[in-house]
């Protein structure tokens, strides 16, 4: 972008709610490796072998496979709540900060419920 283009406030508006988005999105991302790894330490060492993990995260029937699918729904929802708390705070705030702030108070809003 020129200069002359972050000088629009509805710009500059919209480069910080996509800001905000992409931190969200790589906190959530970081959440999601976290999850991911403590599952399969977990699953591991309850089934005792590789062939018994494989198993039970891809038969919809094990435990691993729906703690999966359990916590992809939670990361999804997570995500639509980040984007839906970004579009709206875009609307009001005139700063990253203001963006930022507002942002966090929708979510701990949103999380309080």
């Amino acid at each position: 972008m020129t200069e002359i283009e972050l000088t629009d406030p509805r710009l500059r508006r919209e480069r910080h709610r996509l800001d905000v988005a992409k931190i969200v999105g790589i906190y959530l991302a970081a959440a999601c490796a976290l999850v991911t790894m403590v599952v399969v330490v977990v699953i591991v060492g309850q089934t005792g072998s590789v062939t018994g993990y494989i198993s039970d995260c891809t038969t919809p029937s094990g435990n691993c496979y729906k703690q999966i699918q359990k916590t992809n729904a939670e990361n999804r929802a997570r995500l639509i709540d980040g984007d839906v708390a970004t579009q709206w705070c875009a609307r009001t705030s005139r700063s990253l900060d203001e963006l930022q702030a507002c942002v966090t108070r929708t979510l701990q809003q949103i999380g309080d419920k």
